[in-house]
């Protein structure tokens, strides 16, 4: 029996109308009666977790949420933080910088609130409407030391966009920062030890459960980390290549329920 069950939200657990089944719910909530602490692991920031963790209805007091691909984990208690991993703040002006030379929007996030330097960004156009934060508009990486605690900090384009700069990032960034390509229109920098992989082995320490007992799911580049570190990897059916090659398994799409599918395929 998995103890811990690890699962992504967007393209993973969400559907593509960014709601979670029924029938997901049930077969979470029969793990959940069984012992296992189901924790959803997320490049989203809290406030855009909380409206499903209340739909899914299984959660305790007891439980955890892991946010900003791993940089931030909260407990379900009060939401309050237990762990964050904040970037250097002048690192962020630098990378602020970068992206203007670029010509993309930027964006930063800390526990509840965001920066963007475009007033038409990526979570006002509809893609993420369901992501109520508090958004911060800056003109200048000076503005960006009237904030602190920020974990991440993000390019957004077009996916052609995005694909054009990547290959044009400074080295600099990319070993000594976690680089990530999360979604087609975003890349973004967290600090080198930060990832999911690296949350859930810390919440692991906290409850006391051996990572080998782990099982956690994921379609995207900002999984890579949790599916490799944990003792069961399972890549999505719609899952980028680079998942579905270092997974252990691979189930449905996340239309097709994949999550509570693999789950089930478990019990019986």
């Amino acid at each position: 029996m998995f103890k811990l069950i690890a699962i992504d939200m967007d393209g993973t657990l969400l559907r593509s109308d960014h709601t979670v089944s029924q029938y997901t719910k049930d077969i979470l909530k029969k793990f959940s009666d069984n012992g296992a602490r189901i924790v959803i692991s997320t490049g989203r920031p809290l406030n855009a977790v909380i409206h499903y963790i209340n739909d899914i209805g299984i959660f305790s007091d007891d439980d955890f949420v892991i946010c900003n691909n791993g940089a931030s984990i909260y407990s379900i208690k009060d939401f309050s933080p237990i762990y964050s991993n904040y970037m250097d703040i002048n690192i962020c002006k630098e990378i602020f910088d970068l992206g203007k030379s670029f010509n993309v929007a930027i964006e930063a996030f800390s526990h509840d609130f965001s920066i963007a330097s475009e007033k038409h960004n990526h979570f006002d156009n509809g893609d993420n409407n369901d992501l109520p934060l508090k958004v911060h508009y800056v003109n200048t990486s000076d503005d960006l030391a009237n904030f602190d605690n920020l974990f991440k900090i993000m390019f957004v384009a077009d996916e052609d966009k995005i694909n054009e700069i990547i290959p044009l990032v400074p080295s600099q960034y990319i070993d000594n920062y976690n680089a990530i390509h999360s979604l087609p229109k975003i890349f973004e920098f967290l600090n080198k030890d930060c990832g999911k992989g690296f949350a859930i082995a810390n919440l692991c320490n906290i409850l006391n459960i051996d990572i080998n007992h782990v099982v956690s799911f994921g379609d995207a580049p900002n999984d890579v980390d949790m599916i490799k570190m944990c003792g069961t990897g399972v890549a999505m059916g719609n899952a980028y290549d680079e998942i579905k090659e270092i997974a252990n398994f691979i189930t449905k799409n996340n239309d097709e329920d994949g999550v509570a599918y693999f789950l089930e395929q478990y019990l019986s």
